[in-house]
């Protein structure tokens, strides 16, 4: 029986982080594989750039339109990403966010009136992001994590509730509820009460597999074009607070008090959030703020460069629905400091050296291990590509048609 399935990836209107990522290499990799029954209708942004290369008969692509989001307006629309407009609106108040909350319901008007005008009949559909439109179709939803709740006083209290609301919106009507990992799928299920059986975990896999392979001479030209130290620990993530760049920084100057001799630097990139002067005050006060730097967002092969060019890699957030920046390094056989909080641990196992994200001390004695030990660095990178191996695009990709067939299927029962 020919299955269809709808998924919603306008990622010029969603491409701002992990998520995006994700979503963009679930693309690639249905699309590799082949259909065996399966036909797909991608809702898609007007920017074609975004758009999978595919020329296959049983895929079709439908335009959503213009994200609505003009490039002026992108510092408020990265805030989008993480608020959501209505959450934004509400807890700024003002004509700024009011007419970003308004563009940002065009575009759910305008994705409504695309599912509606699908050129085959859905028989299922697939929200990798988490925002969901009404839908008489069965749906798949992705709440990914719930770190409003946990970590609410980072949060704005109107944001937290108009996201918990959304979550909690999504995963009552949706036909599955789909998580990266047993611990986010364990909290879902506590904190909104989603029946096991309507749950489903299908971990990731690293977005920098996807991107070009990197040689020697380009991490040269990386290492030149950004001017980075000759030893650092790369640091991936947006500025948002639950990324944790504050204690990382503080971890940062303990070592550099206690072994100056190692020389070592902290290289960040990502999305430049409102935390970022509050980090570099913070690492001025510690008298480490010329050991710091922030790029900003790099380039997909650059990311990849950055890994190699790393003495290791520290990732220290607070609150994960994932795993992305482990598989990253590991892929790229870069050692690994982690946080030991919620989904990490999964995604590590014993492939890095796992600290309490809250603890500055703990911070700086795994960076103080890894500065340190050339041996347990090359264990680490060994471990990591071992365990690299298990988490595939291709298993991510055939894990989700099984789902969509399932999901299909039960609706037709």
């Amino acid at each position: 029986m020919s299955v269809t399935v709808g998924i919603v990836a306008d990622l010029a209107a969603g491409n701002f982080g992990g998520v995006s990522r994700f979503a963009e290499g679930l693309l690639q990799s249905l699309l590799a594989q082949p259909g065996d029954g399966l036909r797909y209708v991608l809702f898609l942004a007007d920017d074609r750039r975004t758009w999978p290369d595919s020329q296959r008969e049983d895929v079709r692509a439908v335009p959503v339109g213009p994200h609505g989001l003009p490039h002026g307006w992108r510092q408020w629309v990265e805030r989008l990403d993480r608020y959501g407009a209505v959450a934004l609106c509400a807890a700024r108040g003002d004509l700024q966010a009011a007419r970003i909350a308004r563009l940002w319901r065009a575009r759910q008007r305008r994705l409504a009136r695309a599912l509606a005008c699908s050129p085959w009949k859905l028989d299922v559909l697939h929200f990798p992001f988490q925002d969901v439109v009404p839908t008489r179709t069965r749906f798949i939803y992705s709440p990914w994590d719930l770190q409003h709740i946990h970590l609410g006083d980072m949060w704005p209290a109107p944001a937290a509730r108009a996201r918990d609301a959304l979550f909690r919106r999504g995963c009552r009507r949706a036909s599955c509820v789909v998580l990266a990992s047993e611990w986010s799928r364990e909290d879902v299920i506590r904190q909104y009460g989603v029946p096991r059986e309507k749950t489903a975990l299908i971990p990731v896999a690293a977005p920098t597999r996807l991107t070009r392979q990197v040689d020697p001479e380009f991490c040269s030209s990386v290492r030149a074009k950004y001017q980075l130290p000759r030893r650092f620990a790369y640091c991936p993530g947006a500025t948002w607070k639950h990324k944790n760049h504050i204690r990382v920084v503080s971890a940062l100057a303990k070592v550099s008090a206690t072994a100056p001799e190692l020389e070592l630097h902290l290289v960040c990139s990502g999305l430049h959030g409102r935390n970022l002067d509050e980090i570099l005050d913070h690492a001025g006060r510690l008298g480490v703020r010329g050991r710091v730097r922030f790029l900003g967002r790099v380039e997909p092969a650059e990311v990849r460069a950055l890994y190699r060019l790393a003495e290791f890699c520290v990732y220290a957030s607070l609150f994960d629905g994932a795993g992305l920046p482990v598989l990253e390094a590991f892929e790229e056989g870069c050692p690994l400091a982690a946080s030991n909080a919620t989904s990490i641990p999964e995604y590590a196992g014993d492939a890095a050296v796992l600290f309490d994200p809250w603890s500055v001390d703990s911070i700086a004695g795994a960076l103080l291990s890894l500065a340190k030990s050339e041996s347990l660095r090359r264990e680490l990178a060994a471990r990591g590509r071992e365990r690299a191996r298990s988490f595939s695009w291709e298993q991510v990709a055939t894990d989700y048609n099984d789902l969509y067939r399932r999901v299909a299927n039960a609706g037709g029962s």
